[in-house]
């Protein structure tokens, strides 16, 4: 009977890069190809039963052996994978099993029958062949259904140790032991560090396993609490191990790090034991297609009712993640959105007469250019008051400042910084003789809020020119009394600015004046 049979219980999900081919007859070669990778498709098939079933040793070694086949084949990062028969493992590690019997299994054999130091040669078990000849040695070992690690790396001895039974000529310089459940761990050790040494030595490798300079303390920082896992986590640290020999073997390539003591370094990483359990999976896939020699393929199944199939039991509790994949659909679909706040005024823009609305907000549709220079006599954040005071420029909320006037008293303005004026060259719209004869005085809100009259010589123009003495007021002649009308400055056009008395002359301001309210003396 052909090995490859049809399954009426499953499906192949169709696709038009797989042709079914069903109704062909298979030929010979490929269903001996089938006969042979039949334990490695089981172990394969395992792995889809359950997500805590127990992982058997057909199924965790057929991973490991595909997974040793991506590292280099470079001498120094040599790998042996001991795999022994169910019924051996027994009996050499587990309490159930005749230890002794076991190592009749293995024990080595001189050639002449006689175990002196006269023997020429000593035949041994073949799992000691790879141990001997390569610098690494991975072992899962299932103890009572608890999957152990053990970790050797063993070297050759310069001078081989004789004696009159036995004869080493290689020793394990360095060696952990990987056990990640805490139940009965110490007892699983000492197991092994008292049975190892005896099955090492039938290989001719020395391993004193009480020598704390040899042993390295397990790198695993956390663990689990279910027997099932341990074979999972066995495959999770094997890979990686397998992953830092790669890494290894580079570095020696470009001659940057030769050491190797990058693979005792600790396994930080949380476990994901579906992720295991998947890649472990996969693992056996491709083994099983490799060594058919591409004859088997994989195809995706739909099980049916008589597959027995079980969906529940191979779900995990983490949250699924929905895949990011956008089809024609999501191009007219706008689903993600963000706010942006409005920006502030800010000091340094220059709003318009109308900027200031009735309750003292701001518009911000007018503002200036940011990047000017600030003038020297005035602060980049403000102005200087024309009592000699610093006063920072900054809006209150009904739109004006206080600042100091011409006669020293106290008014509310809306005012624009004085850098950008004399920035921007713009001459006034209107002039202080127009504005004279419209205005004769300016009520303004005094400190308190009420209204106060003030009457002054206007600061007229920015023209940076040296400063004039102001005019003497012409005096009353006969008995009459003739006084010019005294131009008043828009305080939304001119704002205050600091101006320091004469040096010479305190009673007289340098003022440039311009108008009918003032005469030039020259």
């Amino acid at each position: 009977m052909p090995s490859a049979q049809p399954i009426c219980a499953a499906r192949i999900i169709r696709s038009q890069f797989m042709k079914s081919g069903w109704g062909a007859i298979l030929s010979k070669e490929t269903n001996e190809a089938v006969s042979n990778v039949k334990e490695e498709a089981n172990g394969m098939y395992q792995m889809q039963i359950s997500r805590a079933r127990d992982i058997s040793s057909t199924s965790l070694r057929t991973a490991l052996f595909w997974e040793r086949r991506n590292v280099p084949s470079n001498p120094l990062v040599g790998v042996a994978l001991p795999a022994l028969n169910l019924e051996l493992e027994v009996d050499l590690f587990c309490d159930g099993g005749s230890f002794e019997n076991g190592l009749d299994a293995i024990r080595k054999a001189y050639h002449d029958n006689m175990p002196s130091n006269k023997s020429s040669r000593i035949d041994m078990h073949p799992m000691f062949g790879p141990m001997r000849d390569r610098p690494y040695t991975f072992w899962p070992i299932d103890i009572d259904g608890v999957w152990v690690t053990v970790v050797l790396q063993i070297e050759s001895l310069d001078i081989p140790s004789k004696d009159a039974v036995s004869h080493r000529d290689r020793r394990v310089s360095r060696y952990t032991i990987i056990d990640p459940l805490q139940d009965n761990r110490m007892a699983r050790r000492e197991l092994l560090q008292d049975r190892l040494p005896q099955i090492l030595e039938e290989g001719c490798i020395e391993f004193n396993s009480k020598n704390p300079n040899v042993a390295t303390d397990s790198f695993l920082r956390l663990g689990v609490q279910e027997s099932w896992a341990t074979g999972l986590i066995s495959y999770a640290v094997c890979r990686e191990l397998f992953r830092r020999l790669r890494v290894i073997d580079f570095r020696w390539q470009q001659q940057k790090d030769g050491s190797h003591s990058l693979l005792w370094s600790e396994f930080e990483e949380n476990f994901n034991l579906d992720w295991y359990r998947q890649s472990l999976m996969a693992a056996c896939a491709h083994q099983t297609i490799e060594k058919s020699r591409f004859l088997v393929r994989m195809a995706l199944e739909v099980p049916s009712e008589k597959a027995e199939h079980n969906p529940d039991a191979l779900k995990s509790s983490v949250a699924y993640q929905p895949d990011e994949v956008y089809g024609k659909k999501d191009n007219s679909a706008r689903t993600v959105s963000t706010k942006f706040h409005s920006k502030e005024f800010e000091i340094g823009t220059t709003p318009s007469s109308d900027s200031f609305s009735d309750d003292g907000e701001v518009d911000k549709t007018d503002e200036m250019d940011e990047s000017y220079e600030s003038d020297e006599s005035v602060e980049s954040d403000g102005v200087y008051g024309t009592d000699g005071t610093d006063e920072t420029y900054r809006p209150d909320e009904d739109g004006a400042d206080g600042v100091t006037g011409v006669d020293g008293e106290v008014m509310a303005t809306k005012f624009t910084p004085l850098s950008i004026l004399n920035r921007k060259s713009a001459p006034l719209a209107e002039s202080n003789e127009d504005r004279a004869e419209k205005v004769d005085r300016m009520d303004v809100d005094g400190v308190d809020g009420e209204a106060v009259t003030t009457n002054f010589t206007p600061i007229c123009t920015l023209k940076q020119e040296p400063a004039r003495p102001a005019a003497q007021e012409p005096q009353p002649t006969n008995g009459s009394s003739s006084t010019s009308p005294k131009p008043v400055i828009d305080a939304e056009i001119m704002p205050p600015t600091k101006r320091s008395l004469d040096d010479e002359d305190e009673s007289s301001s340098k003022r440039q004046c311009v108008g009918t309210g003032c005469d030039d003396n020259e």
